[in-house]
């Protein structure tokens, strides 16, 4: 499960352009990852909301201590 929302992470920041410097819209993420993620892993649907916000805080406070975060 982590891999499928690390990949559905990348995959949103490649069409929305965020790997090419557009903004990084989280809510945005969020609802495009949750949705993907109950849809690939039904049975465990009830667990994908805690699943996709730890892996975005996780990854936001990662990013943050490497100062590659721009908060302007």
């Amino acid at each position: 499960m982590v891999d499928a929302v690390m990949a559905l992470d990348e995959a949103f920041m490649h069409e929305t352009g965020a790997d090419e410097g557009q903004v990084y819209d989280d809510d945005a993420a969020y609802d495009y990852m949750h949705d993907k993620m109950m849809a690939k892993f039904a049975e465990q649907k009830m667990y994908m909301l805690r699943l996709v916000e730890d892996y975005m805080d996780y990854n936001e406070r990662y990013l943050e201590s490497l100062g590659l975060i721009d908060w302007a």
